[in-house]
């Protein structure tokens, strides 16, 4: 790892005159006026959530009652995949429908800033909406330019992190009570309430109420783990997870259980509190996650940012919406779908410039979602996902990847490909890609209109200390 600043400073040199002073301007979009029956919309990531610890998903041990009650009226997609294992890629993949290399927050987080590109919250505000966001990661902090087309962006971040006191965050509890305030506020107009609650993130610490309510078996003969310098958390736990007592894998899981069923409560509450005050408008619901949680596969515990596997890139996604019957879909969809779906389902006209699909047409069977590429970008790991339950990692050196100005010649990423299994495991395959010329294109995409964003030195040393910066 190297120092944010060098890290800011190095990426600013090498993409040379694509990083500009000023912010790059929006691109050029014709937004039309929300109908008068406009719906609302509630878009509510939650952070660091695997899918596979819900109920929906087949979870047994009653992490989620509301997320599934919300299941049960939603559409649920069971394959799901994020921009990135990575906090900041993956929302800026959500609000610009744009994939990791093709915005300029590339696949960095926390030393480039989101500029240029039409916005989910921009083209709402612009059709008419009240927009909030509330958020509880200093990851997406406005100076990252995640605030784009908010009316309110709050972003009071006040509780210290266990274990890594420099660290502030913001708890669901209070996240979500500054949204219902905002929702319950007097208006005609529709709203776009984007949530963001950093429950589950570790180190996991729930709440007294919430704490030792789950129990998960403990196989026979569980190694205990050592704890392990750094935060790759590889064959051990990592030292800012650590927590007093707790040495065993499930100890763990029970812990993060216990803040998913945290997060899921003010959820709830939030899901009621949109319900009551919305009439006579409907109100489409999405919730997602920015990525997973590593929970030992190939030896990693309690980490993510740094792999693309299954375990780290697959998340959550429901859409609750007038017009969708309730039902389980197991067709692929990512992140960039986010911003196509809501503006269909709104009836508002959709970009050009996106990489996502609409779902909703494909949910009523208007429409097939053809065969394509999904990627989950970390930079110096690319996971390729394909509809058949197969994905490719592509591996190298992160100088080979971002876009090269010396014209040097740059050898091929390593590739190797995977079966994605039902348990959420993944075996080897046979090394043959059909689709490396399209995988290729994309990874030597250049990421444009970089611009790294001012922090002081004491917001610096907080990013420092969250191990991102590599």
């Amino acid at each position: 790892m190297i120092p944010l600043r060098a890290a800011a400073v190095a990426l600013a040199g090498f993409m040379l005159a694509c990083s500009p002073e000023t912010p790059a301007p929006e691109e050029p979009i014709t937004v039309t006026p929300a109908r008068d029956d406009a719906p609302n919309i509630v878009l509510i990531v939650v952070d660091t959530l695997r899918a596979d610890h819900l109920g929906t998903y087949g979870f047994p041990h009653g992490s989620s009652p509301n997320i599934d009650a919300l299941a049960a009226k939603s559409v649920v997609f069971d394959y799901a995949i994020a921009a990135s294992s990575r906090t900041a890629p993956s929302h800026a993949s959500m609000m610009t429908s744009r994939f990791a290399r093709e915005n300029s927050i590339g696949f960095h987080n926390g030393t480039t800033r989101l500029e240029g590109a039409v916005t989910l919250a921009g083209i709402l505000k612009r059709a008419g909406y009240r927009t909030g966001a509330f958020i509880g990661n200093m990851l997406l902090h406005s100076r990252l330019g995640m605030d784009h087309g908010f009316d309110v962006y709050d972003e009071d971040l006040s509780v210290q992190e266990k274990n890594r006191n420099e660290i502030f965050e913001r708890r669901a509890n209070q996240t979500a009570k500054r949204a219902i305030e905002w929702v319950n506020k007097e208006g005609g107009e529709p709203y776009f309430l984007w949530l963001h609650l950093q429950d589950p993130h570790g180190p996991y610490t729930p709440p007294q109420e919430f704490a030792e309510h789950i129990h998960i078996q403990s196989p026979a003969g569980e190694p205990e783990l050592p704890v392990v310098a750094g935060t790759d958390g590889q064959d051990g736990i990592p030292e800012y997870q650590h927590i007093e007592g707790l040495n065993r894998l499930t100890q763990y899981q029970e812990r993060y259980a216990e803040e998913i069923a945290f997060a899921d409560h003010w959820i709830g509450e939030v899901v009621k509190a949109v319900d009551e005050r919305s009439s006579p408008r409907e109100t489409i619901v999405v919730l997602t996650a920015d990525h997973g949680e590593a929970m030992g596969e190939a030896g990693r515990h309690f980490v993510h940012g740094l792999t693309c596997t299954p375990e780290v890139a697959r998340v959550p996604f429901l859409i609750r919406a007038a017009g969708l019957t309730p039902e389980r879909r197991d067709e692929l969809v990512h992140h960039v779908d986010i911003l196509p779906t809501i503006l269909e389902g709104a009836g508002l006209a959709i970009p050009e410039q996106t990489s996502g699909r609409p779902l909703g047409p494909i949910v009523r069977g208007e429409q097939r979602l053809a065969e394509r590429l999904l990627y989950c970008d970390v930079g110096n790991e690319i996971g390729v996902y394909l509809q058949d339950r197969t994905f490719y990692r592509v591996m190298g050196k992160r100088a080979l990847e971002l876009p090269s100005f010396d014209g040097k010649p740059r050898p091929e990423p390593l590739w190797t490909r995977y079966r994605w299994n039902a348990d959420e495991s993944w075996s080897l395959l046979d090394d043959q890609v059909p689709e490396k010329d399209e995988v290729r294109a994309y990874v030597r995409n250049a990421v444009r209109n970089v611009g790294a964003p001012r922090f002081d030195d004491q917001e610096i040393d907080r990013l420092r200390a969250l191990g991102y910066v590599e």
